[in-house]
């Protein structure tokens, strides 16, 4: 039998792990770009669905770890 394959944990690592990368090799500037860049490809869907609120949690969660 497979292992269960839990999406949300490897999307929040894959992030957390891309914002790392980016404030260490380009600095938080960078890293502020880059999200305003995914909210505009991204986001926009939780924030229209569930509010600023929402993405702002979401965000926060990543960038904590």
């Amino acid at each position: 039998m497979a292992a269960e394959v839990n999406v949300t944990k490897i999307f929040d690592d894959i992030m957390a792990d891309t914002m790392r990368h980016v404030i260490e090799q380009h600095g938080e500037k960078a890293m502020h770009g880059l999200f305003f860049e995914l909210y505009d490809h991204t986001f926009a869907f939780l924030d229209r669905e569930f509010g600023f609120d929402a993405v702002m949690a979401y965000w926060n969660h990543i960038s904590d770890e």
